[in-house]
C-alpha cells in the first residue's frame, strides 16, 4: 500500500518544524495514540530522538501508519526510528521504501494504509521560515531528488548545500567542466548580490506593479509551442511595445527580461538545450530603445552571469536606423555572442531557423498565445510558491569562498 505526500518537506533548518500526520493502528503504545486520531510531530533538530508527539483532533477513521520523512531523517510509529544517512541507523519493524518520483511509501509487512503528510505552519518565526523555504525554494538535495544520480553535480552541492538540485541543474547544464560550472554559479551569486535592483522588489509580478504592466505590454513573450528547428524554446521580443516615454526605466525593462529568463528556465528543455531569441523589430522607433538596456543584459549574458545558453538571436525587419543602434549594442557583447546573431529582412526568411508552423499566428504560424492567461498562470504559481527561482540562490546558499 502507498501514498504520495501532498507537500514536500524541506530538510530541517533552524527552529522546530511540525507536520500533521493522519494515523491509526499504532504498534507503539508509548505515545497513547488511538485508532482514527492524528499526531503533530514537532522536530527540534535533525536527529530522530528529538521528535515530540502530540495528539490532535481526529480527521480520519481509516487505519493508517505514522510515518515522517523530513530531509535526511525518517521516523515511524510501529517500528524503530531510522536515520537513512547515519552510520548508526536502525532498521524499523516495518520495511519502508521511498520512491523517487512521487515519494510514495511502500509497506510490505503491515496491514495498514499510509496517508499523506501535510505541513502545518507553526506560530514561531523560525518555523515560518522553514515553511516558506519548503513552499518556494523547492526540495533540498536528498536521495529522492530526480537529479540524485548525477554524481558529477556533487561539487556544486558541496559549495551550495542550501540550494535545490533544480537550481543547481541550471549551472550543471550550462557547462561540461566542473570548474566552469562552479565559476558561473559563484559569478551569478556575486552579480545578483551586487545588483540589488534585480531582486528589490522581488522579481515577481505579484509584488511589482511596474513589472506587471511591462509584462502585459507584450514587449517580451514566451509562447508555448514556439521552438526553433533544434527544439529550443523561443523568447519573442517586440521592441515596438517598449514605450520608454511612459515612465519605465532601463532597469524596469531589464527586470522584465530577467523575469522572462527565470520563467523560461523553469522548463527543462530550455535548461538542457538552450534557447532562441527572436526580435521582431518592425514598427520600432527611437523611443523604444535605451542604451542602458543592452548594456545590462548583454554584459550579463556575455560575461556568463546568468545560466542561460542563447544559441541563436534572430533579428527580423530592422528599421532604417538599426545599424547605428546595433553598433552600440555590439560593444556590450562577447565575440561568441555576436556570432550567434542573424539579421533577416522579413519573416519569409525565418523558415531556415524556425518552421513556419511554430511561429505565432500574427506571423503566419499556428502558435497561439494569450499573455494575460500566461501571466495569470505565473501569478498563481508565485502565490503558491511553486517556482524554484534563481533568486533563492542568494537567499539560501551557504556562505562560499
Amino acid at each position: 500500500m502507498g501514498c504520495s505526500s501532498s507537500k514536500s518537506t524541506a530538510k530541517p533548518t533552524a527552529g522546530p518544524t511540525s507536520l500533521v500526520l493522519e494515523v491509526a493502528q499504532p504498534k507503539n503504545e508509548e505515545h497513547n495514540v488511538s485508532e482514527g486520531e492524528n499526531l503533530v510531530l514537532t522536530q527540534h533538530g535533525t536527529s530522530p530522538e528529538n521528535f515530540e508527539f502530540n495528539k490532535v483532533e481526529s480527521t480520519t477513521d481509516q487505519p493508517t501508519l505514522i510515518f515522517l520523512n523530513s530531509g535526511e531523517t525518517s521516523c515511524m510509529v510501529g517500528g524503530e526510528d531510522t536515520n537513512k544517512d547515519s552510520n548508526n541507523s536502525k532498521s524499523g519493524d516495518i520495511p519502508l521504501q521511498t520512491e523517487n518520483k512521487d515519494e510514495s511509501i511502500e509497506s510490505s509487512n503491515a496491514d495498514c494504509n499510509i496517508l499523506s503528510l501535510e505541513l502545518e505552519q507553526c506560530s514561531t518565526p523560525e518555523v515560518e521560515n522553514v515553511v516558506e523555504t519548503t513552499q518556494t525554494a523547492g526540495k533540498t538535495n536528498d536521495s529522492r531528488s530526480p537529479y540524485s544520480e548525477l554524481v558529477d553535480m556533487q561539487p556544486l552541492r558541496e559549495i551550495a548545500p542550501g540550494v535545490s538540485d533544480q537550481n543547481l541543474y541550471k549551472f550543471y547544464c550550462y557547462r561540461q567542466n566542473t570548474e566552469e560550472r562552479i565559476k558561473i554559479f559563484l559569478d551569478h551569486k556575486t552579480w545578483r548580490s551586487q545588483n540589488e535592483w534585480v531582486d528589490n522588489p522581488p522579481l515577481r509580478a505579484d509584488s511589482d506593479s511596474t513589472l506587471k504592466r511591462i509584462l502585459l505590454s507584450e514587449t517580451i513573450v514566451q509562447p508555448k509551442g514556439m521552438v526553433d528547428k533544434q527544439g529550443r524554446p523561443c523568447l519573442f521580443l517586440r521592441l515596438r511595445n517598449n514605450d520608454m516615454t511612459d515612465g519605465r526605466t532601463p532597469k524596469d525593462v531589464c527586470r522584465c527580461a530577467l523575469y522572462n529568463i527565470e520563467r523560461l528556465l523553469q522548463r527543462k528543455e530550455a535548461v538542457e538545450n538552450g534557447v532562441c531569441l527572436v526580435n521582431d523589430l518592425s514598427g520600432m522607433t527611437k523611443k523604444n530603445f535605451h542604451s542602458g538596456i543592452p548594456k545590462v543584459l548583454m554584459t550579463a549574458l556575455s560575461g556568463e552571469k546568468i545560466p542561460i545558453r542563447v544559441k541563436q538571436f534572430i533579428l527580423i525587419n530592422p528599421p532604417w536606423f538599426f545599424n547605428a543602434v546595433f553598433s552600440i549594442v555590439q560593444t556590450f557583447m562577447s565575440p561568441k555572442l555576436r556570432r550567434r546573431f542573424v539579421i533577416l529582412k522579413s519573416f519569409d526568411e525565418v523558415n531556415e531557423y524556425i518552421d513556419s508552423a511554430n511561429l505565432l499566428e500574427e506571423n503566419g504560424g499556428l502558435v497561439k498565445h494569450n499573455q494575460m492567461e500566461w501571466l495569470e498562470e505565473q501569478l498563481t504559481q508565485e502565490q503558491a510558491g511553486q517556482l524554484d527561482l534563481l533568486e533563492f540562490i542568494v537567499k539560501n546558499c551557504a556562505k562560499t569562498n
